[in-house]
């Protein structure tokens, strides 16, 4: 048997399992209505007769008493809401939320219901589950939590569950695993609750008992039966959480409630790092007549969306947005638009910083430095970040004491205000470790980098954005001490997360490629490398005002590939499309060079230099 290791998802399934529970009831609470959701379904459903003649059906003739019989029928509801579920598509949740609180609310009733009038010890659910998953989430978690996303069925009868695990017999190659849950129900929990709807379902013979979504339950223990290949996992339903995951869970409750629930799942979803769907509920909101009649109202969404672009890697639009919001508060002078504007200047050069303008951004991040300094109830926690903000730049003018001591008083107001796993303290350490980085102090940074790493694995979703920086600036390091291949390890890791969570044309993206690439040109593999650095250059050849940050070394290296690969067919004396290749690379990275020399003659002379050689010595391998 070979050995797995996940130390960090443990944790990681407790932050899965906060999330689920903070978007349930936050769908709960948002206001909703039948004609809407009923619209929605006939959009996705346009195409389908007989799904078109069961939402006709239901639009007629649905009750709140009906919930648990439509969602057992295999129709429209079924299937869009679990999908969705499985998918985790917050847009289509969102939409269904008429149903899904009519769906939770008759679960708890009839949990309250039952309660007195039967008892239920233990279910059962059968199913199969990928070698991949069933490694992460319950053999290496015994003891830890086991999160359900979904609304989840089980059954009385143990017989019905064993046919549902699948086939026992399967193979040794088999990429499944046969899974029998047993799950004790001797605990009355009601966060979350369930009931027999063996009378309510459409199917009564199946004995179901159903669970609302997002159940925690713990992992008591697991079993393997030789004679069936079948493991039997031992769980029960429970409230008890890590008191780090309570505490933190009650702080983003806090930090993200706003008075309109809509601009709270903005907030929520923000978190969860689904920045495309969090726009469109901006945009959503910006179309409520209610909402917009407030200025302060309008300004404070249109802030966060300048944020999403941000997020986005849309820095361009970001600050378009943002440079327009400012100017149209300063109209304004109430107190009450100060802050607004506080947090619209450091979003913008947050913007600014991604497009290497330095200056700008310490002039708008002093500028609202000052702002909230002098107001009558001085945030602190926002001035703690914007002393972050401030040392980032700090790092990027090789001010690096400077920097440390910003973070330094960030790291003080930040340890009196938030719960000890919170994501800001990972930005932190992120930005501890960069100075480290750049004083050539490889063990501190790693250090620090391996704190942020191991909060944000305790604090966010497995697919978030910051997991993947986390394991690209482990790597980033490991390559300055020459760890070649365990650097190569943490950037392809970073690629593969990257790839999956971000647009296709996100600079994050090509920053990962270019950095595989590099390590596979220095171990020779120079087909591989050239496969990288394309990849790279055509997420770069889209962002001309940013090419001065890697488009340089993409040309570079390259050339040098195409160089390496095209004197390989010299010396056979075989002609290569390869070495006109490398000298078209060079000519482009020669005129953006000089191009971007006008604003920084000094930092591309190296460049420049370096290109001219790689030239000659491709026009010395073609003769």
């Amino acid at each position: 048997m070979h050995q797995l290791s996940y130390p960090e998802d443990t944790n990681r399934q407790e932050a899965e399992s906060m999330y689920a529970l903070l978007l349930r009831d936050l769908l709960i609470e948002i206001e909703s209505n039948k004609e809407e959701m009923v619209t929605f379904c006939r959009q996705k459903c346009a195409n389908d007769t007989i799904q078109l003649r069961y939402i006709q059906d239901f639009e007629n003739t649905y009750a709140p008493s009906q919930t648990i019989n439509w969602y057992t029928r295999d129709t429209f509801l079924y299937r869009l809401l679990n999908k969705a579920l499985r998918d985790q598509d917050i847009g289509t949740l969102y939409s269904l939320r008429y149903f899904i609180k009519d769906l939770h609310l008759q679960l708890h009733n009839e949990y309250i219901s039952q309660q007195q009038s039967e008892t239920i010890t233990t279910v059962y659910r059968g199913q199969l589950m990928s070698d991949e998953e069933f490694d992460k989430r319950i053999r290496c978690n015994v003891g830890g939590l086991f999160s359900v996303y979904s609304f989840l069925s089980t059954t009385f009868n143990k017989r019905l569950a064993i046919l549902y695990a699948g086939n026992h017999n399967r193979n040794d190659t088999s990429s499944e695993q046969s899974v029998l849950f047993h799950i004790d129900l001797n605990k009355p929990i009601t966060k979350f609750p369930y009931a027999n709807i063996s009378t309510l379902s459409a199917f009564e013979a199946e004995d179901e008992i159903l669970f609302t979504m997002g159940a925690v339950f713990r992992i008591v223990s697991i079993k393997k039966r030789d004679k069936d290949c079948c493991w039997n996992v031992y769980l029960q339903l429970t409230n008890e959480e890590d008191k780090e995951l309570r505490t933190l869970t009650g702080y983003i409750r806090k930090e993200i409630k706003q008075q309109n629930p809509l601009f709270t799942l903005i907030n929520l979803v923000r978190h969860m790092a689904n920045y495309e769907q969090a726009e469109k509920f901006c945009q959503l909101l910006l179309k409520d007549p209610s909402f917009i009649s407030e200025f302060s109202s309008v300004c404070n969404i249109k802030n966060v969306l300048g944020c999403i672009y941000s997020d986005m890697g849309q820095h361009a639009k970001a600050t378009e947005w943002l440079e327009k919001l400012i100017n149209d508060i300063s109209v304004h002078s109430s107190p009450v638009y100060y802050i607004i504007v506080a947090h619209a200047y450091n979003h913008l050069a947050v913007a600014y910083l991604h497009q290497n303008e330095r200056d700008k951004a310490l002039e708008c991040f002093r500028t609202a430095l000052d702002i909230v300094s002098n107001s009558t109830n001085p945030d602190k926690m926002g001035i703690a970040t914007l002393y972050s903000n401030i040392g980032a730049v700090y790092i990027e003018q090789k001010r690096i004491s400077e920097a440390l001591e910003m973070f330094e008083k960030s790291l003080e107001i930040h340890s009196r205000l938030v719960p000890s796993n919170h994501p800001s303290l990972a930005s932190l350490h992120n930005s501890i470790a960069a100075a480290y980085s750049s004083q050539d102090d490889y063990d501190d940074a790693l250090e620090h980098y391996d704190k942020a790493r191991q909060i944000q694995c305790s604090s966010l979703q497995s697919h978030h954005p910051d997991i993947a920086a986390a394991y690209y600036n482990i790597a980033t390091v490991l390559l300055k001490k020459d760890d070649l291949l365990k650097a190569l390890e943490m950037y392809n890791k970073s690629l593969e997360m990257r790839l999956k969570i971000l647009p296709p044309d996100h600079l994050d993206i090509a920053a990962s490629y270019t950095a595989v690439s590099l390590i596979e040109q220095i171990r020779g593999n120079y087909n591989e490398a050239l496969k990288g650095f394309n990849q790279a250059h055509q997420i770069r050849v889209n962002d001309f005002k940013n090419y001065h940050v890697d488009i340089d070394v993409i040309y570079k290296n390259l050339a040098e590939a195409f160089r390496v690969e095209g004197g390989s067919f010299a010396i056979l004396k075989q002609p290569s499309k390869l070495m006109e290749e490398a000298l078209i690379q060079v000519k482009k990275a020669q005129d953006m060079l000089t191009a971007y020399q006008k604003v920084n003659f000094p930092k591309i002379m190296p460049d420049l230099m370096g290109i001219d050689l790689i030239k000659k010595q491709i026009e010395a391998t073609k003769k």
